[in-house]
């Protein structure tokens, strides 16, 4: 929350810098707006996160997040294209682990997901 606060003063002091270096016509006078409506919005989001009571990495790490979210949606064009499969199973595959993490939060219907594998395992030369 300190990095939360200290990024946000940040923030709002280039906002602020900025609105005299426009008006001298050193700077566009684009950027003050885009500034200070970074900062609104950096300021909104971090205040939302703090103050909600669910998530705890939200609460603890507020806007920062985010970010973990928005590689978590591309994660798998990421893997299919850098990385690997998604059946490796170092410790857990990602459909167990979702599994687990489901059961975990004890979401509505997590329990009809078997903790097993897609793999066809009857299949001649599995081993």
């Amino acid at each position: 929350v300190d990095s939360f606060r200290k990024t946000g003063y940040v923030l709002a002091g280039l906002s602020a810098a900025s609105v005299p270096l426009a008006l001298g016509g050193h700077i566009a006078e684009l950027l003050p707006v885009l500034l200070t409506g970074t900062t609104a919005g950096y300021w909104a989001l971090g205040l939302k996160d703090i103050g909600q009571k669910s998530h705890t990495l939200r609460r603890n790490f507020p806007v920062m997040i985010h970010f973990r979210y928005l590689l978590e949606g591309i994660r798998p064009e990421i893997q299919q294209y850098l990385i690997e499969d998604e059946q490796k199973m170092v410790p857990y595959s990602r459909a167990m682990r979702n599994t687990i993490y489901s059961r975990a939060k004890m979401k509505i219907g997590a329990d009809t997901h078997a903790l097993g594998t897609r793999r066809d395992v009857y299949s001649p030369g599995y081993e």
